[in-house]
């Protein structure tokens, strides 16, 4: 998740000697690190891999051609890590690739990845990563481009590997030019989407019915519904808080939900020339509403509560709503970790001012390419294989891979009657339109996106704690701008 990647990288990036030896350890300090990772291997024998690969033998590629060589997967410990895992031998089996991995907590991770791509070791072949981690690794070239191996047909068959498949504002968040000012969706592609998430609305039903309150589609009746509903609540559990979202001073928490309603209501991080714009009068307005709705109405303690706080909380019904992850749904609907399975309701986020659609921000994992690799082309074979629509739709249907990124897994039929029953559809049905439609990336790209997003955060606090929406965010919005004249980054 992005609080994890904030954290190592603030201390990776900054100046001092302590950074440079870290830096300057290299080689050695990455042999070092790479095995304290889980170094794992498992048997065809043991998972019943020998099984039927005709599916991608039916590619018009030589899947041997690199037969005996060896490749090393850095991998987060993640739901999408834990998917893919158990099918690599198949990769092994297809291809004769011994492959390698390296499985850290994903503090310690990006700490790892990052010294290998800083030091190019090439330790590792190919990274887990994700669109806004890598506009911090672009310009050092630490990535290596793939649209050259995405057009050479001795690597990768077009038609039966299908770039087309792919949700194309997932795969348009992996290209970007490198150049500031320039949006993601142009320049070189630098990764693959494996696992996505958008942000919905999460709500209680039983304590809607009981308030007799219906979904609310506005920022005003979501406002009167945490009113309603915060009463009924607090009959049973005097704690209960109508409404929870992500609090500490991350950027994490400007992602997810209030991004998501910042841009709905119209808002933006940047002007053209790299200036912030969140002390606009429209990002000062939602700041305070979103601010202010949390002081009345969210948890004591606000500013500790980080994403599991609020997905345990909630499905240990201790809230009411969450303006949050997707895919969250899992754990809610899980009667063995939920006291609130089978009364949970998801719906878009509420309209902006002007009745506009909900917008999703979003955040994906994805898979790249070492720049310093030595096996690159064995690199992309593995790329090639893991985002393959059968590989995803294995690692969805049978190790529970949500949110998939191609659109045949998404609709197919098994995926379909896996997830169809949650609040009788509706679930699936706001995820397929955020797809489809209003999610995307809502930053604009730059490589330090995670401490500008930090200082933003630090702002949406200072408002919760009682300064001057306008004082607060004018004062973010200018350490914004210091930040990005002393990095050069403004145009």
């Amino acid at each position: 998740m992005a609080d994890e990647f904030d954290e190592v990288r603030r201390s990776l990036l900054k100046k001092g000697a302590k950074g440079a030896t870290l830096l300057a350890a290299g080689p050695a300090l990455m042999s070092l690190i790479t095995a304290c990772g889980t170094n794992t291997k498992v048997a065809s024998s043991a998972i019943g891999v020998n099984a039927n690969l005709k599916w991608a033998t039916d590619a018009n590629i030589d899947w041997h051609q690199f037969k005996g060589s060896s490749i090393r997967i850095g991998l987060a410990q993640h739901p999408f890590q834990e998917a893919l895992m158990p099918l690599i031998p198949q990769f092994e089996e297809l291809t004769g690739i011994t492959v390698s991995t390296t499985v850290l907590p994903q503090n310690q991770y990006f700490q790892n990845i990052q010294l290998d791509l800083a030091s190019h070791s090439g330790t590792h072949d190919v990274l887990m990563t994700g669109p806004e981690v890598i506009w911090g690794y672009i310009p050092g070239h630490w990535l290596e481009p793939l649209d050259n191996y995405i057009q050479d047909k001795s690597l990768t068959d077009p038609s039966w590997w299908n770039i087309d498949d792919f949700y194309p504002n997932l795969l348009n968040a992996g290209r970007w030019s490198g150049k500031i000012g320039d949006l993601a969706g142009t320049g070189n592609l630098w990764e693959l989407p494996v696992q996505v998430e958008t942000y919905i609305l999460s709500y209680r039903k039983d304590l809607f019915d009981k308030a007799g309150v219906g979904v609310p589609t506005t920022y005003p009746e979501l406002l009167n519904v945490c009113q309603q509903i915060q009463p009924v609540g607090q009959k049973n559990n005097p704690n209960f808080a109508a409404m929870v979202n992500r609090g500490i001073t991350d950027w994490s928490t400007i992602l997810t939900g209030y991004m998501s309603g910042f841009t709905t209501w119209g808002g933006k991080d940047f002007n053209s020339s790299m200036k912030s714009t969140i002390n606009s009068p429209i990002g000062i307005e939602f700041t305070s509403l979103w601010a202010n709705m949390m002081k009345k109405y969210g948890p004591s303690g606000w500013t500790n509560i980080q994403w599991y706080d609020g997905m345990n909380g909630f499905a240990a019904g201790k809230y009411g709503m969450f303006l949050d992850c997707d895919f969250f749904a899992q754990t809610y609907e899980n009667p063995a970790v939920s006291q609130v399975a089978g009364k949970v309701g998801y719906a878009y986020m509420p309209k902006g001012p002007e009745g506009q659609h909900a917008l999703s921000d979003t955040w994906m994992w994805s898979l790249a390419v070492n720049g310093s690799s030595r096996n690159k082309k064995e690199a992309w074979l593995f790329m090639e294989w893991a985002t393959a629509s059968q590989t995803m739709l294995t690692a969805t249907l049978k190790y529970r891979n949500f949110n998939p990124t191609r659109k045949s897994v998404w609709i197919n039929s098994d995926v379909v009657k896996m997830t169809s029953g949650w609040d009788n559809g509706n679930w699936r049905n706001v995820v397929d339109g955020n797809l489809s439609k209003y999610a995307k990336i809502r930053w604009t790209p730059e490589p330090e996106v995670s401490t500008m997003g930090t200082r933003w955060a630090q702002g949406l606090v200072d408002v919760y704690e009682g300064q001057n929406a306008s004082v607060a965010m004018n004062n973010a919005a200018n350490d914004i701008n210091r930040l990005m004249a002393r990095a050069g980054l403004t145009v």
